[in-house]
């Protein structure tokens, strides 16, 4: 969600805390009924498993059986938020008061969607593993003995498509983060060590092109697999690592910081321990999480004034008025805030 310009604020009508238009019900019902259905054919499913099949409970039910929670809860969200916190009503009729809760619901909705979709495309990918595997199983490494009886499925597919997304998703974990790293209104330093940082990621996709580059040599234009199989399982070591390597660098860059400074020469007495360093440097990272967020206050407040400035400085021209001071509250926020009060004053009144 954005912060609307004053331009767009000047627009909206005036709020109605007491009857604003709303969507309906519409969006309750249906997310009631899909809890309904969900929970009843998860349990039409486990009752075919083990009752009428005789078989054990898989792997792939009892993710779905989580998924479902997270489901539930996301639901469960999303009828809290309509019902309490203005999740079905216009921006301009929803109370101050209740945008903080709102936003908050809104950021564990997100968290409970990414995991129950996630969820639930495991629990398929896993069914699949189940019902096109080698028959028998045991046919995948017998597959090049003559005399050996079974089918197997054609892995080129699903060797080739699974590095191929692969590819695609680590080239999306590394473009997700770039644009706010370069929109960050901090020191040009500091922001080339943070894109350097998360510019590790490159070393992925590197690997991971590689990989599947020698995959489809591998699947589709060899039968001497282990020769060229070789290079493509040692390329499949370095992403795996380096992704392992590149998520845990920025958490490490403390224990670093820490240990250079309890080996430094110039380093004062509180440096002279592990412990010691750690506190010096969470002291030092914490003036300089200040300083970046001073910095882009600063920035950002500058912009505001020249602005402001420039759209003041014809009428102060005709009436005589001063520009309004640099310490002044933002014009939208002051905007909003007065439309705010405004609603408050009417709702106290009725």
């Amino acid at each position: 969600m954005r912060f609307p310009p004053l331009d767009v604020v000047e627009t909206w009508p005036k709020p109605n805390y007491i009857d604003p238009d709303r969507r309906g019900h519409a969006s309750l019902i249906v997310q009631c009924i899909l809890v309904f259905l969900a929970t009843v054919i998860v349990s039409i499913r486990l009752y075919a498993r083990v009752a009428i099949t005789k078989a054990r409970v898989g792997i792939d039910d009892v993710i779905i059986i989580i998924s479902l929670i997270f489901a539930i809860g996301l639901s469960g969200s999303v009828i809290l938020a309509i019902r309490q916190y203005g999740w079905d009503v216009h921006i301009w009729d929803l109370p101050p008061k209740d945008t903080i809760t709102s936003r908050k619901i809104s950021w564990v909705a997100m968290l409970l969607y990414t995991t129950t979709v996630c969820l639930t495309k495991a629990s398929i990918l896993i069914f699949y593993q189940r019902i096109i595997v080698s028959k028998p199983f045991q046919h995948y490494w017998e597959i090049l003995i003559p005399a050996a009886a079974g089918t197997c499925i054609d892995e080129s597919i699903h060797l080739i498509t699974t590095a191929t997304l692969n590819l695609l998703l680590d080239i999306v974990v590394f473009l997700i983060p770039l644009r706010s790293l370069i929109a960050l209104k901090i020191r040009a330093t500091q922001k080339i060590h943070l894109i350097s940082l998360f510019s590790a990621g490159l070393i992925v996709i590197s690997a991971a092109a590689v990989r599947l580059a020698y995959t489809i040599i591998v699947t589709l234009h060899t039968y001497d697999v282990p020769w060229y199989g070789y290079i493509t399982w040692l390329w499949a070591s370095v992403e795996v690592h380096v992704s392992i390597i590149c998520a845990c660098v920025p958490s490490c860059r403390a224990f670093f910081v820490a240990w250079s400074k309890t080996f430094s020469k110039g380093g004062s007495n509180i440096a002279t321990s592990p412990s010691g360093a750690i506190k010096s440097y969470k002291n030092d990272i914490e003036g300089e999480a200040d300083s970046v967020r001073l910095t882009g206050a600063e920035e950002e407040d500058k912009q505001h004034r020249t602005r402001t400035n420039a759209a003041t400085r014809p009428a102060d021209a005709a009436t005589g008025t001063t520009a309004s001071k640099p310490g002044a509250i933002s014009t939208t926020r002051r905007k909003v805030m007065e439309r705010g009060a405004s609603g408050a004053d009417t709702l106290e009144t009725n």
